[in-house]
């Protein structure tokens, strides 16, 4: 802030004194820096919330977290890319803003095909699918789109060995890797 610099109260027999005003200008101090810490996850149902710490230590600051589409949010759990940003409130410093990426990767999810063995001429085989990675609580009806297997071919196949296919499936949570089975 600006304050006014009043000078009075001079005395002396000799000398008499005329008085000037001042100005007296007081800068806000700066932020040296600030340092996040926890700002890569991978998606496990919840809530992250990184460290941010200023230099010097202990200034207030006002946190706020910002989806993709930079809509403000208080819950940080899907798979993302996330803004932090950190504007400083301590009184007598300036309010720098600091920002910074915060990112949920996707949890790795395995998904196979058993593998299957049936007789020529028996109907039509239903595939199973088995799944490794889900989070606590989770399940396939969590995935926004299921993978499906497949065989190449007009039913019902001459005996041998056939590749079923495991295509398809995504989720914005998981990273889905697929593994084939057999027919046989």
């Amino acid at each position: 802030g600006n304050y006014d610099i009043i000078p009075s109260g001079g005395s002396d027999n000799n000398y008499s004194f005329l008085y000037s005003n001042g100005n007296l200008t007081i800068t806000p101090k700066h932020i040296d820096s600030v340092q996040f810490s926890g700002f890569l996850y991978t998606y496990n149902g919840l809530n992250h919330f990184p460290i941010v710490t200023t230099f010097p230590q202990n200034k207030r600051i006002k946190i706020s977290y910002y989806d993709e589409k930079g809509y403000s949010t208080n819950e940080i759990i899907n798979a993302g890319i996330y803004t932090i940003e950190a504007i400083i409130t301590e009184t007598g410093y300036a309010n720098d803003t600091f920002k910074q990426e915060l990112i949920v990767e996707k949890a790795p999810l395995s998904v196979k095909v058993n593998n299957l063995t049936t007789q020529y001429n028996d109907p039509f085989p239903e595939y199973h699918l088995s799944y490794n990675g889900f989070i606590e609580g989770e399940g396939i009806n969590d995935i926004d789109t299921l993978p499906h297997a497949s065989v190449s071919g007009v039913w019902p196949l001459l005996p041998g060995d056939y590749l079923i296919r495991l295509a398809g499936g995504f989720d914005s949570n998981y990273e889905i890797s697929t593994k084939n089975g057999i027919l046989t």
